[in-house]
């Protein structure tokens, strides 16, 4: 009996979303014959959808998807190939086409999608993904019917994203359902569309949010037969953009800029190790800059940009060389709810518990100079009466918090976890340890405080925008002696914790807390 396609995808993405294994989704016409034995299938909007078993990550961040590697067949009548990885950094995609002797007939290479012409005499192919600690959320190959014939919006605003929450992937741009639900809770009216290329239609349902599921034809059938007026982007990509661009005359298009998805390969030049790494970059980000300077160089009145802090606005500025008229962009950070992480003044004994939650999915957050800081205070005195408690998810993070598996005072916690967890467990702690390499604004260090932990973090990129000597201890970059003796400093000096716990808490409210910085969204619908 063949698995109902909902189920079965749903399973896939379970594992996709774990960043540890890789699940190709394949499409190939309307036929499943002379299939490889070791792929099962099912099918969804009446064509074949081959799932591919998970396998291991190979040396130096390659990845190579099994059994593909070993030859998959395409359908004859597929017109071209083409290949989408949908990822959080820089993917490079590489396609050879066999004959049926194994022979080459072509090859094709490309960022995150390739779309290639079928060369003569192809009976296979074989395809390769390289990441650089990249967390890939899925792979689509070939075609795939996008949606049923008529798609019709029902609310006068759109929320597009490259991802959306769902029940098995909690942390997909959860910052992005917080906002919908206050839209909602404030009486605004908004479809949701999770957009990424190759996905097929089908509708969902997160936390009483309708949320679609679709890529171009779904993206381009909306806009042309919904009733909005305006949409709002995270994570604008090509497919988005070419889209939206010619729709500009009857749509205001809002577009958050949130960093990471805008910013030259240099920006986070620590993430590259070799020459390969630095070519694969190279060529990522000239891709992305492309795009990039289409979008800031349209001076159209229905296009405006948001920027999450005044940091990454000057970056922008200085990356693609050019000055934005003022009238062009908002700067609305991150909306925090102060309401969930809610402030209550912490027992001073709350400062000898230091508290992480994490990704593990990449060097950004370095969580290598989180574990050297503890290792480091293991030498101090104080160290017994510390409790840590690291937590979060990612495939670096077995290998990251190793060394300290040793220590009866710090607790290992490989999981995500839901917000209502977050602010419940942020009532036991006073510290939040989170250094970074590079950030834009920081959302999950803004809930620690908001919750009244002192944030021990890195004086780099945007971070001395949000957190100042009057809310939490900034360090010198890659310094984990300076995280170190900042946490020490903070279990010495009781006065200088409450202060700062009081003041970090204070900080959020001021800056960044839910209600304003909601209101500064909410009038983006009417302007």
């Amino acid at each position: 009996m063949r698995p109902d396609p909902r189920s079965v995808i749903r399973a896939v993405q379970r594992r996709l979303r774990l960043g540890r294994d890789l699940v190709g989704l394949l499409s190939i016409g309307d036929d499943v014959h002379d299939l490889p034995p070791s792929l099962r299938w099912s099918s969804t909007n009446g064509h074949p959808v081959l799932l591919a078993e998970p396998m291991p990550a190979l040396r130096r961040g390659q990845f190579a998807l099994q059994p593909l590697r070993d030859r998959l067949p395409y359908h004859p009548r597929s017109p071209e190939f083409v290949v989408c990885a949908d990822a959080d950094g820089d993917v490079e995609l590489t396609v050879l086409f066999l004959d049926r002797n194994g022979g080459t007939t072509g090859t094709a290479r490309g960022g995150s999608e390739v779309r290639a012409s079928i060369p003569a005499g192809t009976s296979h192919v074989r395809v390769r993904l390289t990441t650089h600690r990249t967390r890939v959320h899925r792979i689509v190959f070939g075609h795939r019917a996008d949606g049923p014939k008529h798609v019709d919006g029902t609310a006068p605003t759109l929320v597009l994203s490259n991802d959306y929450p769902r029940n098995d992937d909690l942390y997909a741009n959860a910052f992005i359902h917080a906002r919908v639900r206050r839209y909602l809770d404030g009486g605004r009216q908004v479809d949701v569309l999770r957009y990424q290329r190759g996905l097929p239609f089908e509708t969902d349902t997160f936390d009483g949010v309708g949320v679609m599921s679709g890529s171009d034809e779904t993206l381009g059938r909306l806009l042309e037969h919904g009733a909005y007026r305006t949409v709002l982007v995270h994570f604008l990509n090509r497919g988005m953009w070419d889209n939206l661009r010619s729709r500009m005359d009857t749509h205001r298009v809002v577009v958050w800029i949130h960093g990471y998805e805008i910013q030259p390969w240099q920006r986070r030049a620590f993430l590259v190790t070799n020459d390969e790494q630095r070519a694969s970059a190279e060529s990522a980000s000239a891709e992305r800059m492309r795009l990039w300077d289409e979008v800031l160089r349209t001076a159209h009145p229905h296009l405006h940009l948001v920027f999450v802090s005044r940091t990454l606005l000057a970056q922008v500025e200085e990356d693609y060389g050019l000055t934005l008229p003022i009238e062009q962009y908002s700067i609305i950070h991150n909306p925090i709810d102060d309401e969930r992480f809610a402030y209550g003044p912490k027992p001073v004994d709350q400062r000898f518990n230091v508290l992480s939650i994490r990704p593990y999915a990449s060097a950004v957050y370095a969580n290598d100079l989180a574990v050297d800081a503890i290792r480091l205070l293991s030498a101090e005195p104080e160290f017994d009466r510390m409790r840590f408690r690291l937590i979060g998810d990612g495939p670096l993070f077995d290998a990251t918090v190793a060394p300290l598996r040793g220590f009866g005072n710090v607790t290992l916690e490989r999981r995500f976890m839901t917000q209502a967890e977050i602010a419940a467990t942020h009532r036991d702690y006073g510290v939040f340890l989170c250094p970074t390499r590079m950030d834009s604004q920081g959302v999950s260090r803004d809930e620690a405080m908001s919750s009244g932990l002192v944030p021990v973090t890195t004086r780099i990129a945007a971070v001395p925008e949000f957190v100042d000597d009057a809310s939490g201890l900034l360090c010198a970059p890659e310094s984990a002696a300076g995280l170190a003796a900042a946490m020490l400093r903070l279990v010495r000096e009781p006065d200088l914790f409450g202060r700062l716990s009081a003041g970090a808490a204070a900080r959020v409210r001021e800056q960044r807390g839910a209600y304003q910085m909601l209101q500064a969204e909410l009038a983006l619908f009417e302007a």
